[in-house]
């Protein structure tokens, strides 16, 4: 591939013969009735259902020859922990020992440091009402342009990590 592949995105067509995939591979493509089958059987919301069902896929996965860890496998739990949430029942909130980690910081000393923070601000933004306005002052500070020095309007900082922590 010479430097004219560069910028085509994606593959038009496979870049290696079918017979050179794995037979395994090839075992898992399944037709689109098979899929929604799959999905009308599993979606089902009764739990004796879902039992039944997941006797199902648990078989087809040993006949396919994939092995699940029984440690890392949860089934019909009512809180799942996913990217730094908590997610139940019609609620998402942030997990509670990354609040403790956010209750514990610092104000920050330098330009990296204040990166991080507002890194976290951002990722947590959809629990900080107006947090544009709340890490403006913050955002000043990693300008080029601008020198690092801590005042009073960049003590947004408390409100910043305060606020996904309150509920």
């Amino acid at each position: 591939m010479g430097y004219y592949r560069a910028f085509i995105p994606n593959y038009a067509k496979i870049p290696l013969p079918l017979s050179k995939l794995l037979r395994r591979d090839q075992n898992f493509i399944w037709t689109e009735e098979q899929t929604n089958a799959f999905d009308r059987q599993f979606c089902q919301t009764m739990p004796t259902v879902i039992a039944s069902v997941a006797t199902k896929v648990l078989a087809r996965l040993k006949n396919s020859g994939l092995r699940l860890r029984l440690s890392k496998c949860s089934f019909l739990p009512n809180q799942i922990e996913y990217l730094g949430h908590t997610i139940t029942e019609g609620q998402i909130a942030p997990q509670t020992r990354k609040i403790e980690v956010i209750d514990a910081l610092k104000a920050p000393s330098d330009v990296k440091g204040l990166r991080q923070v507002l890194g976290m601000a951002g990722y947590y933004r959809s629990f900080i009402p107006n947090s544009a306005a709340v890490t403006q002052p913050l955002t000043k500070l990693i300008r080029k342009t601008a020198t690092y020095e801590w005042k009073e309007e960049q003590q947004s900082f408390t409100t910043a990590c305060g606020a996904p922590t309150r509920d």
